[in-house]
Order: structure tokens, then C-alpha cells, then sequence
């Protein structure tokens, strides 16, 4: 994976996964038109998952305010949206909280943090066997630290 992509995106089945090393207005369109266009292709909705990296930066105040109204679109193609926060640090507890906020605020039960891929791709419904191939597709792509 090169260091300069904002975000990797691969889709497995009804789910997108993206891993976000920086949170740009760019990316998040990106994300959105891509998680639209799974939802079309399956004819029903999907599962988002998103890696943040450890090295993330804390997003903008503009990509904050564009994830929120990201988060209320996606929430009509989507039956479940996980965060996973890689690493830890003060850094990473303050993106947590920043996720914490936005999820309380959009009043959206099927929102959820995860502690890791495979406990985030349960929730979205996979099987056990469909877990270890999602997270054998993460890592294929590098996506995990």
C-alpha cells in the first residue's frame, strides 16, 4: 500500500472496507460514492467497516462536518457501520471520542465501534468462515497494521 493514499478501499461481498490513513473531504466522496454504488450492484444494503490507522491526523473541521452528513447518507445503503481505531495513544482516544460524538449525535443504533475486523464483520452478519476470508482480504491489501 503506498503511504500517500488517503484511503484503501476494497469490497468483499455486500461490505466496503476502507482503511483511512488521512481523513479528506476527497476521500470521504470517494467512500460514499463507492458504498452507493455496492449498495446498487447487490440490490440491498451493505456493510461499511472503517480501519482508521494509527497515523491518522485528526480530520479537519470541514471533513468532521462532511463526515457527519457522509454518516446520515450512508446510513440508508448501510444495515451496519463499524469503526475500528487501530493502535493506541492519546491520538487514537481523541478520534475515538470524535467518533463517539458523531455516532450519540446521528441517533443511528446501527453504528457500533469494534475492537478488531473480525468482531466488526460478526456484527455486519458474516459467517466464521466469511470472517477469516474478510480478514485474509484485509491483510492481502495491507490494510492492517
Amino acid at each position: 500500500m503506498s503511504e500517500d493514499r488517503t484511503e484503501v478501499i476494497i469490497c468483499f461481498e455486500n461490505a466496503i472496507i476502507v482503511r483511512w490513513n488521512m481523513i479528506t473531504e476527497a476521500g470521504l466522496r470517494r467512500v460514499v460514492e463507492r458504498t452507493k454504488a455496492l449498495q446498487d450492484e447487490v440490490g440491498g444494503k451493505t456493510s461499511y467497516i472503517a480501519l482508521v490507522a494509527a497515523s491518522c491526523p485528526i480530520p479537519s473541521d470541514t471533513a468532521r462536518a462532511s463526515m457527519s452528513k457522509d454518516l446520515k447518507q450512508m446510513q440508508e445503503w448501510c444495515r451496519s457501520i463499524s469503526l475500528i481505531f487501530l493502535g493506541t495513544g492519546i491520538k487514537v482516544a481523541a478520534l475515538r471520542s470524535i467518533a463517539a460524538s458523531m455516532f450519540l449525535l446521528s441517533g443511528n443504533r446501527a453504528m457500533a465501534m469494534a475492537a478488531d475486523l473480525p468482531e466488526a464483520a460478526a456484527k455486519a452478519g458474516f459467517s466464521p468462515e466469511k470472517v477469516k476470508a474478510l480478514t485474509f482480504a484485509a491483510h492481502s491489501n495491507q490494510m492492517l497494521d
